[in-house]
């Protein structure tokens, strides 16, 4: 440094009760980035620029695998999960409502209740209960094999704090449903 910057008009000497307003740069943002995990040639944090997308980022990263499967990868994104709990919370809120009208109602407790309406009653019920304990995780659907074509209009910009979780190819195949047993 020289002697005459410290001091002088490029670097003024401040004193007790100066006041000093930085503004921001005109067009300036914060660094976003993006987590790549799992089946990608090289997995990890990625600084993005803004109105970078999906593939460019997976471009850099060298792809997928040959063992990726890309048809279960998992993309999450911050502001779809707070989107998520919100609806979640206002869908949460109405159920307690309806809890409360439910409990109420004349044939709630009454001994004779119709089998077809307190049967309706209790799935209601058992509603509000798997809803309590639900959470949003702020998964989007991507076409992850559409993604990496890089066409223009399938473009998936990114923000900060997305997620990228590619799995490998699994190995087994889980029966679930209405059958007599579900396995793996």
């Amino acid at each position: 440094f020289n002697d005459q910057y410290l001091d002088g008009e490029l670097n003024p000497l401040l004193l007790a009760r100066d006041q000093l307003a930085i503004s921001t740069r005109p067009g300036w943002t914060e660094s976003a980035s993006i987590s790549l995990i799992g089946e990608i040639h090289k997995p990890g944090v990625y600084v993005v620029a803004p109105g970078e997308t999906l593939c460019e980022v997976l471009k850099r990263a060298g792809g997928l695998t040959p063992h990726a499967y890309a048809f279960g990868a998992e993309f999450t994104r911050i502001s779809v999960r707070e989107l998520q709990q919100k609806t979640l919370d206002e869908l949460h809120d109405q159920l307690d409502d309806l809890m409360v009208e439910l409990s109420r109602s004349h044939s709630f407790n009454n001994e004779q209740k119709a089998s077809h309406e307190w049967a309706g009653k209790q799935d209601t019920l058992k509603v509000i209960r798997q809803l309590e304990r639900a959470e949003a995780n702020g998964r989007m659907v991507v076409d992850l094999d559409r993604v990496q074509r890089c066409r223009g209009r399938e473009g998936l910009v990114l923000e900060n704090g997305d997620q990228l979780l590619v799995p490998r190819i699994p190995n087994h195949v889980q029966v679930a449903g209405q059958v007599y047993v579900s396995t793996s």
